[in-house]
Parts: structure tokens; C-alpha cells; sequence
């Protein structure tokens, strides 16, 4: 039997009865990170990087018992020894290595490799077995310099303080919308947040992390206090009644969807710059050759696609479907 195999629940470990970022409640749950599409509320108990837990808590409260780790810190479930390892996506972000009877597979949650203010730098496991997303699996998803998507940012900016339009940002209120206020840092640039940004910024701080200085987007602000400022949201706000406040405004997308094509006007904005916290496709297959394993389990994103961009590795990589 696979030590990790998939359930209509999520991803399975029986010798430890453990699921890792479950899908419906379950008993034991192992979350990578505290993005919504990786854990569920309703589980008996839950288990992950101690910031992970941190932010679990302010998302669903204290509805059950939660317990948080440190990197490279290990624990077991019924002989099963598991240990937590950068990701490198967002703060807490865990690649989960599970060890069994001398076999170890490795499951990779988001990754990221590169510099996040607010993350452990990936760390590079081996393993028999890998378990990784493929959220961005065609390789016209390559990343290019940050600093050059910042420069970008910056002259769209004046461009819309010159034609008296409103700059909304869009980025995750967890993760990118911290890293995007810090990379613009410095640059002259006043940040408005929603306050949905603002509660998971002040999170952040409790947790030790510098965030710039930002104002709160209140309703019923004025065009006049709201001034020159770039003002950053949650993707979800845009085509919504929320961004009629602004008389006049242009809609930035960030992400590294940018790269495919029609994908900044179907999700309603005006621009894009390529700003993402996953890996793109170099680094995904890097992280495949350099984990020197004996089988890949694709999973998140155009599966088929990858596994076709994969053939010449000659590894044995399976799509990893839920039963």
C-alpha cells in the first residue's frame, strides 16, 4: 500500500490516519499553509508551522485544538514520524515530509522558491516519493525580475495621478498583499488597504513582521483624503459594487496569470503586472530533478499539461486524482 494516498476527504496517510490539507473535516489535519483552499473548518484537530496556526485561528477561531511547530521540528502519528519544511510561499508555509519504514514522500504544498521578506527560503528535500502542486505547469510561466514588475507599478501609478484616476491594486489579502506593500516600500508610493488587508497586516505584526506604514480604506472616505495613493485590495472586490466609491479608477492585477493571454481583461482589469508566490514552471521542474526521486504525484492545475512537459525526465510522474 502507498504510504500517501488520496480520499474524497484529501491526501491520506493510514499508517498515521492523517490527512494533509483536507478537503472536508476530518480527525487529523495537517495544513500546509492558511490559504482557504487548503484547509477546512470542522476538523477534530489541526497541526502545521506555528504561524499557520496563528493565522488558522483568526480565520475560523478557536473551534478546536491546534497545534504548531517549528521548522525542521519532527512528530508522529502511530509510528509515522512527519516534520514541517519551507515552502517558501508565505509565512508558516510547509512542505510536509512523512517517514515511514525507511520510505519518505514529501508533500509540497505552494512553493516558491526565491527571497520573501516574510518566509523561510525554500528548503530543498529528497525523497522516494513527491507529492507537488503544478499551479502554473506550462512553461510560458517564467517569472521576470520583481524590481522590474515594481518600476512598472510605480510609472502606472503616476500615469493615474496624471489622468486624476484612481490606482487599485489587486493582491491576496494573505501573503501577496504583504509582500507587494513591502516591495513597493521606499518608493513614494502612499498605500490605502482594504480593511480586510488591514486585519491580516496587524496580523502579520503580532507575529514579529515589519509591514510599512498603510492607511485604512474607509467607507465614505473622501477623494480628497484618499489623495494620490495607490489603493490595494483583494482580487474579489473587483466587478463588485465595492469599487463604485471610486468615480474614476484603473483595476491592476497581480499575478502571474498576467503571462497567459486575455487574462487581465476576464478578470476586469486594466493592466497586470507579474507579481506571484508560487513557483513558476523552471521551478517547479528544479524542484522535481533535485528532490532525486523514484515517482511524482502531480496535483493542483493543468496536471495533464505538466505530465506532458515532464515526459523527457524519464520518472515515473502520475496525475493524482481524488477518489
Amino acid at each position: 500500500m502507498k504510504l500517501i494516498e488520496s480520499r474524497a476527504e484529501g491526501l491520506y496517510c493510514a499508517k498515521g490516519d492523517f490527512y494533509i490539507d483536507p478537503l472536508r473535516p476530518v480527525k487529523r489535519a495537517v495544513i500546509t499553509h492558511a490559504h482557504a483552499d487548503h484547509f477546512c473548518s470542522g476538523c477534530d484537530s489541526y497541526f502545521g508551522h506555528r504561524h499557520t496556526i496563528h493565522f488558522l485561528k483568526l480565520r475560523m477561531g478557536r473551534i478546536a485544538p491546534m497545534h504548531g511547530f517549528e521548522y525542521n521540528s519532527s512528530f508522529e502519528f502511530n509510528g509515522v514520524k512527519l516534520s514541517l519544511h519551507s515552502a517558501g510561499h508565505m509565512p508558516g508555509s510547509s512542505q510536509v515530509r512523512i517517514e515511514y519504514d525507511e520510505e519518505v514522500w514529501v508533500v509540497t504544498g505552494d512553493l516558491k522558491p526565491g527571497n520573501n521578506p516574510y518566509c523561510e527560503p525554500f528548503e530543498q528535500l529528497t525523497c522516494d516519493f513527491l507529492i507537488t502542486e503544478c499551479t502554473f505547469s506550462d512553461p510560458l510561466f517564467r517569472w521576470p525580475n520583481e524590481q522590474e514588475e515594481v518600476s512598472k507599478i510605480k510609472n502606472w501609478h503616476q500615469d493615474c495621478i496624471e489622468k486624476e484616476l484612481h490606482p487599485v491594486l489587486s493582491a491576496y489579502a494573505i501573503g501577496k498583499a504583504q509582500k507587494t506593500q513591502q516591495l513597493l516600500d521606499g518608493n513614494g508610493i502612499p498605500i490605502l488597504v482594504h480593511p480586510t488587508i488591514a486585519k491580516f497586516n496587524e496580523s502579520y505584526r503580532e507575529l514579529g513582521f515589519k509591514i510599512p506604514d498603510y492607511r485604512i480604506l474607509k467607507d465614505g472616505m473622501s477623494k480628497k483624503k484618499i489623495g494620490n495613493a495607490l489603493v490595494l485590495v483583494p482580487p474579489s472586490v473587483f466587478n463588485t459594487a465595492w469599487m463604485l466609491r471610486f468615480e474614476k479608477y484603473s483595476a491592476g492585477l497581480s499575478s502571474g496569470w498576467v503571462l497567459k493571454p486575455n487574462t487581465v481583461k476576464d478578470r476586469g482589469a486594466d493592466c497586470g503586472f507579474v507579481l506571484s508566490d508560487h513557483a513558476d514552471f523552471d521551478s517547479l521542474v528544479k524542484n522535481i530533478k533535485q528532490s532525486k526521486v523514484k515517482g511524482v504525484y502531480l496535483m493542483h492545475g493543468d496536471k495533464s499539461l505538466m505530465l506532458q512537459n515532464l515526459q523527457n525526465l524519464e520518472l515515473d510522474i502520475k496525475i493524482l486524482r481524488y477518489q
